[in-house]
């Protein structure tokens, strides 16, 4: 990009044209805007207290500090048992049902074929088949392609390789047939050939009964003429890998309104739902200790511009699920289906000794509109976000929340820990 130095008459026109819409104006505009916010968060708070009654005065709306999980402790992509306690789910055997399903569509050819997006962060990794496919090379030999897939691969959506440990010749028999995955990704896939020494991406992926397989087709494409030269056949059953999103087990779900309620019509607190879990972890970047917040989005409920983690370091939901910010994901009543999306977030470097719990509240949730604002919650006053059980049923488009969980009132009121968020 070139860059043009401005003399003589030219700056200082330029200039005279900052002097004249420069400092007054500014003040005035972000004045101007600092007073919508404001307003607008004042007339939610009008609304809120029309239809639920004033807050108890001490209310936190949930938010309270949770563990930060230690994830320096052991070497990361190990087995099914370490660090297995900070994770909600963890994948049962692969059934005889389930089984039939994933083959019956792995083993037939799939030569154009289109992966949906899969974007995880936190995830297991477990063994599903084996194949003992044998292939013709081109000296004339034999090889059983997945007794040479060594060193499974996952990308992260910074573009790095991970290996997933205990995974080779397309099996894993440790650690009951799983590996569990955190600040990872899964961007893409691949498997280390030890027939060409090469690293092959030739897999497909597929959701079946709710479920991600991951299926690889075995080739080598080394020295012509040798068994390093052997075709491939477009059958992506050589090795199949079942992937299962993860959750920390102190996540909470945040459940917010972007402010956009009319006459309290709309309090169905769903224009956002995510969960949250954090984690302390020294970064290969600088060595230093972070503080990481592992989100997975569930549901947009909103048509604005909608910031997790804020505008600067943060993902804007509608673009996460992959959708115009128009659509609605997740709410039902009409609105798309889309998989949940998981996001890491690094929120700096953090004290090690003293970081062992954050709040949820931190994470920011920012709304673009025709006010800009960052959502907030304040002890005692009308939240615009909510802290929950990661189980919780948010509600569904335009179900007002009193209306799905009719003890929501008597929270309100009067606080506390009871479960206000059964029917």
């Amino acid at each position: 990009m070139k860059k043009y130095l401005m003399t003589g008459v030219a700056a200082v026109a330029f200039a005279a044209t900052l002097t004249s819409c420069s400092k007054t104006d500014l003040y005035d505009e972000g004045r101007i805007e600092k007073e919508k916010e404001v307003s607008t968060k004042k007339d939610f708070a009008s609304q809120f207290e029309a239809k639920f009654g004033t807050p108890y005065k001490n209310h936190n709306w949930g938010f309270d500090n949770v563990p930060v999980a230690d994830l320096n402790a052991t070497a990361k992509t190990r087995g099914v048992n370490v660090n297995g306690n900070e994770w909600e789910y963890q994948p049962g055997t692969i059934t005889t049902d389930e089984m039939t399903a994933v083959r019956a569509f792995f083993d037939e050819v799939h030569e154009n074929y289109t992966n949906p997006p899969v974007h995880f962060t936190d995830f297991w990794v477990q063994q599903v088949y084996a194949s003992n496919q044998e292939y013709p090379a081109a000296n004339g030999g034999k090889v059983v392609g997945s007794n040479h897939m060594d060193h499974l691969a996952v990308k992260k959506a910074d573009g790095t390789w991970e290996h997933v440990n205990n995974f080779n010749r397309a099996d894993n028999t440790d650690w009951g047939g799983c590996s569990l995955m955190y600040a990872s990704g899964t961007e893409s896939f691949g498997y280390d050939n030890s027939e060409d020494s090469k690293r092959h991406e030739e897999y497909i992926i597929k959701e079946i009964n709710g479920n991600y397989y991951v299926g690889f087709d075995f080739y080598a494409n080394g020295n012509p003429g040798t068994n390093q030269d052997i075709p491939r056949n477009y059958i992506f059953n050589d090795w199949i890998v079942k992937i299962v999103p993860a959750t920390m087990t102190n996540a909470k779900m945040i459940i917010a309104e972007d402010l956009s309620a009319n006459n309290g019509s709309d309090f169905d607190y769903n224009d956002v739902v995510f969960t949250v879990g954090f984690s302390k972890k020294q970064s290969s970047a600088d060595y230093q200790n972070h503080l990481y917040a592992h989100i997975t989005l569930l549901a947009a409920g909103g048509t604005m511009p909608l910031y997790v983690g804020g505008k600067a370091n943060g993902v804007e939901v509608h673009e996460a699920f992959g959708v115009a910010t128009n659509t609605m994901v997740n709410t039902n009543n009409g609105t798309v289906s889309k998989d949940p999306v998981q996001v890491l977030l690094d929120l700096g470097v953090t004290d090690w000794e003293n970081t062992i719990t954050a709040n949820p509240k931190d994470i920011e949730v920012y709304v673009e509109g025709k006010t800009n604002l960052t959502l907030g919650t304040e002890i005692g006053k009308p939240s615009e976000k909510l802290c929950v059980d990661q189980h919780f049923q948010w509600c569904d488009e335009r179900v007002p929340i009193d209306e799905r969980h009719p003890n929501f009132k008597n929270w309100v009121h009067n606080g506390g820990t009871f479960s206000w968020t059964e029917k």
